[in-house]
């Protein structure tokens, strides 16, 4: 499913900004799947060892999450993809991280409201697009013996 550039732009541009934002209320009749009365040693990756499945963790959720795990789902969604497409992600400043996917995502609830988009993707995209994403040193590596061979 392919998201506007200008979301992508605005989230990214968002997340150098530093700009606040506070996060849209959860719908007054949903259920928040999300709760918790121990924390979760592993909240959402990997996903057959976490409480809940990040990749089902949407736009239509992020809300229902409390700081705590929306920090936990980045640095724990940062290593998944890390490993998944191996990369090396330059996470720098959480914070600016929160505040910017939330940014994006009431963007997107708001413009497309029947959207549904999967939150790690939403994120790497993010991250990509705000120059945060590299090779893995392993990946280049691998490429410049098949240049040799």
């Amino acid at each position: 499913m392919k998201i506007t550039l200008a979301v992508f732009i605005l989230t990214a541009a968002f997340l150098f900004s530093g700009c606040a934002s506070i996060s849209g209320p959860a719908a007054k009749n949903s259920v928040n799947i999300y709760r918790y009365n121990r924390v979760p040693h592993i909240c959402f990756f990997p996903a057959a060892q976490a409480k809940w499945d990040g990749y089902k963790v949407t736009n239509k959720d992020w809300d229902q999450l409390d700081e705590y795990q929306k920090l936990v789902f980045i640095l724990e969604g940062v290593k998944e993809l890390e490993k998944n497409e191996a990369v090396v992600i330059a996470l720098t400043d959480t914070s600016r991280t929160i505040t910017a996917l939330d940014y994006g995502v009431n963007k997107i609830n708001k413009e497309i409201p029947k959207t549904r988009i999967s939150m790690i993707s939403f994120m790497y995209d993010v991250l990509k697009d705000a120059k945060m994403v590299a090779p893995s040193q392993a990946k280049k590596g691998g490429e410049d013996e098949l240049r040799k061979l």
